[in-house]
């Protein structure tokens, strides 16, 4: 049997690498192995299992629709995963990780401004959706390291307007 790497907390604590285990060789252990029982897990961490798995269902639906050529589909589906991810925001107490990693998610939704996103995109949304879920106590760090992706594909996760602000008060500080 192989060992688990990472402890993880159900009461929204973050993953805690074991020293021990640290130099053994790892395996995925999916967090519905890890907690079972619905029962005994929290309401957020059953409340965003449910989410994530719909999200990522979505997002596949949206690969799928853009494949065919279907723009509107897929659109519609990006549409509702937007929903869902005010939502899933109300799962935060999980962890900073988690909160991070959804808003800025919806954030690069949100930014994109009614344009059709493209299938690289989707793909670096699936990769966020599935962290999420894969991941639901992750640190703010490896939050920030997921969200990366998005960026990586060209989506925005702060409005053009706020950086311009923030260089033009960049700007007048190098003035000074």
């Amino acid at each position: 049997m192989a060992d688990i790497l990472i402890a993880m907390r159900p009461n929204g604590g973050n993953g805690t690498i074991l020293p021990e285990l640290e130099r053994r060789e790892s395996t995925f252990v999916s967090i519905d192995r890890l907690y079972p029982d619905a029962d005994a897990r929290s309401v957020e961490l059953n409340t965003a299992l449910r989410l994530t798995l719909e999200a990522s269902s979505l997002v596949d639906d949206a690969i799928s629709a853009q494949r065919e050529g279907n723009d509107l589909a897929s659109d519609d589906c990006v549409n509702r995963l937007e929903l869902l991810l005010q939502e899933l925001f109300c799962c935060r107490r999980l962890g900073d990780g988690f909160a991070i990693a959804v808003n800025d998610l919806s954030s690069a939704l949100r930014e994109r401004r009614g344009a059709l996103l493209q299938l690289q995109q989707l793909h670096a949304v699936k990769g966020v959706v599935d962290a999420l879920r894969a991941r639901p106590f992750m640190s703010a760090d490896a939050a920030v390291g997921v969200t990366e992706l998005l960026e990586a594909e060209g989506l925005h996760l702060t409005p053009p307007e706020l950086d311009e602000l923030t260089d033009s008060f960049d700007t007048s500080r190098e003035e000074r």
